[in-house]
């Protein structure tokens, strides 16, 4: 996969014509693909039978430096060019591995401070290591902002590699971690959720339980009410026949206090 379309159809052209070569011609194939100034990714070159075939013969150290466009970095270069008889780099393809190198820190780094930039890029000054950062930034292999007072390169996104061989176990390994993660919000969620659910059920319970408390209440006081009313009009018929037995009790006892004065 390349960073544009001129990228992607120059990369199937020499995929085609690694197809058809061999030996010395391979060699020139791969020589063109890593001066290309618009191919980035070499899966596709890499994966060729052709390509690998190249394994185990005396052209097998541009095989090694295409492993290393594909997935290394400038610092695996100088670390492996005399042990793996690497080619000598011009400078197209030194400014080109050094870009991919920034493309790998960047995929991996927030934030990359220029002494961790110049150690890995081996770039002695500051101007050369910000030329290079802007150039790469320009070209879209990577999303940024340089810091002149901080010194820092803030990422915002990186263009992808290529895989290298203990890429895929280092992705299944973050994938399954991720999966964990995963599994553990949404286990919080799903006791988030519940936890709401029961607190909402018992708030509900509590309102109408008060409610019914309140209707109760409502209905003690109205009967005590009625209950108040009906009492004041029936004293009165029955204080009335008091009444009258009281006067006819004093009327009886004046008429014997009148006989006796007669007498």
């Amino acid at each position: 996969m390349s960073t544009d379309g001129a990228g992607a159809d120059a990369l199937e052209a020499f995929v085609l014509l690694a197809k058809q070569g061999k030996g010395e011609s391979l060699v020139a194939v791969i020589q063109q693909v890593l001066k290309h100034p618009s191919i980035f990714v070499f899966g596709e070159l890499l994966e060729c039978p052709n390509i690998q075939a190249l394994q185990g013969t005396p052209h097998q150290p541009y095989l090694d430096l295409l492993k290393l466009f594909a997935y290394g970095t400038y610092e695996d270069y100088l670390n492996n060019k005399a042990a793996s008889a690497l080619p000598e780099l011009n400078p197209a393809g030194v400014k080109k591995l050094q870009q991919l190198s920034i493309v790998s820190l960047a995929a991996v780094h927030e934030t990359i401070p220029y002494a961790h930039l110049s150690a890995e890029l081996h770039v002695q000054t500051m101007r050369q290591l910000e030329d290079l950062v802007i150039d790469t930034i320009y070209q879209g292999l990577v999303k940024g902002q340089l810091d002149q007072q901080q010194q820092t390169l803030t990422v915002h996104n990186a263009m992808g590699r290529d895989l290298g061989p203990n890429d895929v176990a280092m992705m299944i390994s973050k994938l399954d971690q991720w999966q964990k993660a995963a599994e553990t919000t949404q286990q919080l969620l799903h006791s988030a959720v519940k936890f709401a659910e029961k607190a909402a059920e018992s708030k509900k319970n509590e309102v109408a339980t008060l409610q019914l408390q309140k209707e109760d209440k409502m209905k003690q006081i109205m009967a005590a009410s009625d209950s108040s009313k009906e009492g004041g009009h029936g004293l009165g018929p029955g204080m009335g026949m008091m009444g009258g037995m009281l006067g006819i009790m004093g009327a009886g006892k004046y008429k014997k206090r009148k006989d006796h004065q007669r007498r």
